[in-house]
C-alpha cells in the first residue's frame, strides 16, 4: 500500500514537472550581440546611401489637432494618437474617423488611455486602458465591440503579433509586477517575465518601448542595458547587449541625475538597427550596419533638442531632420518615421541650414520649399516618411 502510494506521488510529481517545464518562457543559451556604443563615429555618409525617396503626408484638416502623442503606421492606415484622442486615416492622409472617445462607460476609454494597435487578422483596433483594466476593441468604423479585462497593473504598452497580445508594464521606481504579460486574443493568460528590478528611491519612470521585428517583438531593460527577443511561442532571449562609458551601474545615481546615457528607442530593419539615446548634454541618432559591424552617428542634438550643423543627414531633399518617431514596413517596403509641426517647418526652410543644405538634386529642395510654404500655419502636423533601400 505503501509502495502504491509513493509511486502516486511520484507520477503527481512528474506531471506537475513536465506542465511547468511545457509552459515555461525562461531565456534559454543564447550568444547576445553586443552593441558598443563607445566605438562610434560621426557618419561619413548621407541619407542618399541608405534611403530611396522621401515623402510627406499633410492630414486632413476634417479633424484638427495640434501634436502626435503615438503614430502608427500600418499598410492601409495611419491611426494618431493625440492626448486621449485616437483618430483613424488612409495612408494618403485623409481623416476616416475617430475611434472610442473618453468617459466612464461602456467603450469609452479613461485619461490614462496610454496605446494601441491594429489588428490585421479581425481588422480591428485595440485600445489599451490600463487605469481602467481593460482593452477595448473597437471596428475600423470606430464602434465598440466589446471589452477585455485585464490584471491590475501598471501596463502602458500593446502589440499583437501570431495572434497573441502582449502587454508591457510601466516601470515605476522599480514598481513593477512584470516585464511583459502575453495573453491570448480572448484576454487569457498565456505566460509572462517577472520584473526583477528592485524598488529604488528617486523619481524617475520609464515606459517600455517594445518594437517587432520579423516574427519576434523585443523589449529593452533600460537598467541592465539589455534587449530581449521574445518569439511566437513566448520564449524569450538576451538578443543585444548595449555598453556604453556612461552606462547605468548605479541606479540610484542614474535617476537622481542625468550624466548617465538613457537608450530612448531602438528597432531593426533588414540592415540596419537604429537607436535613440539621450547622453549628458545631448541626443544622438545611430545606426549599426549589421554587415558591417560599424557604428554611425548620422544626427546628434544640444539638451534642447537643437540640431548641430555639423550633423545635415539629409541629402535628398534638405528637409528637417528629428527624432524619429518609429519604422513601420508594408507591402512596398521600409519606412523610418518622423514628424513635424507646420510652424517648425516654416522656420526651417528660413533658416541657414536649410540655405547650406547640400542636395543631390535641387529640385528636390526646391519642391520641398514649394509644399511648405503651401501648408497653413494651423494645419495638422506632417508625417515624413524616408523609405528605405532593400
Amino acid at each position: 500500500m505503501i509502495n502504491y502510494s509513493i509511486k502516486i506521488l511520484i507520477n503527481i510529481i512528474l506531471l506537475v514537472f513536465f506542465i511547468v517545464l511545457s509552459g515555461c518562457t525562461c531565456s534559454k543559451d543564447y550568444d547576445a550581440k553586443i552593441i558598443d556604443l563607445d566605438k562610434v563615429k560621426k557618419a561619413d555618409y548621407f541619407l542618399s546611401d541608405i534611403a530611396d525617396e522621401v515623402s510627406y503626408i499633410s492630414l486632413d484638416e476634417k479633424c484638427f489637432f495640434k501634436y502626435i502623442s503615438t503614430l502608427k503606421i500600418y499598410n492601409n492606415y495611419i491611426i494618431i494618437r493625440s492626448g486621449n484622442r485616437i483618430l483613424f486615416y488612409n495612408r494618403k492622409g485623409a481623416f476616416l474617423n475617430e475611434i472610442g472617445k473618453k468617459g466612464p462607460g461602456p467603450g469609452e476609454f479613461s485619461n490614462y488611455m496610454s496605446d494601441f494597435v491594429y489588428d490585421s487578422v479581425s481588422n480591428s483596433i485595440y485600445v489599451l486602458d490600463a487605469k481602467n483594466n481593460k482593452i477595448i476593441v473597437y471596428s475600423l468604423k470606430g464602434n465598440f465591440i466589446k471589452d477585455i479585462p485585464i490584471k491590475k497593473n501598471r501596463f502602458d504598452r500593446i502589440e499583437i503579433l501570431n495572434e497573441k497580445i502582449y502587454l508591457f508594464e510601466w516601470l515605476a521606481h522599480g514598481n513593477a509586477t512584470y516585464d511583459w504579460l502575453i495573453l491570448d486574443m480572448n484576454g487569457d493568460s498565456i505566460s509572462a517575465k517577472l520584473n526583477t528590478i528592485p524598488t529604488f528611491k528617486s523619481g524617475k519612470s520609464f515606459s517600455a518601448q517594445p518594437y517587432i521585428y520579423g516574427n519576434n517583438i523585443y523589449d529593452f531593460d533600460r537598467f541592465n542595458d539589455t534587449i530581449y527577443k521574445i518569439d511566437k511561442n513566448g520564449y524569450y532571449d538576451t538578443e543585444y547587449i548595449i555598453k556604453h562609458s556612461k552606462s547605468i551601474r548605479s541606479r540610484e545615481k542614474h535617476y537622481q541625475n542625468d550624466s548617465y546615457y538613457r537608450l530612448r528607442k531602438m528597432f531593426e530593419t533588414l540592415n540596419y538597427v537604429f537607436l535613440t539615446y539621450g547622453i549628458p548634454g545631448s541626443y544622438e541618432e545611430t545606426l549599426l550596419n549589421k554587415a558591417t559591424g560599424e557604428y554611425s552617428i548620422y544626427y546628434k542634438t544640444d539638451l534642447y533638442l537643437n540640431p548641430l550643423p555639423e550633423y545635415q543627414f539629409n541629402d535628398i531633399d534638405g528637409g528637417k531632420w528629428d527624432v524619429m518617431r518609429n519604422h513601420c514596413i508594408d507591402d512596398s517596403g521600409e519606412y523610418l518615421c518622423i514628424t513635424h509641426s507646420v510652424l517648425t517647418l516654416k522656420e526651417y526652410i528660413k533658416s541657414d541650414a536649410f540655405k547650406k543644405a547640400r542636395v543631390k538634386q535641387q529640385i528636390n529642395k526646391k519642391n520641398y520649399k514649394k509644399f511648405v510654404e503651401g501648408l497653413k500655419e494651423d494645419s495638422n502636423p506632417v508625417i515624413m516618411l524616408v523609405k528605405l533601400k532593400k
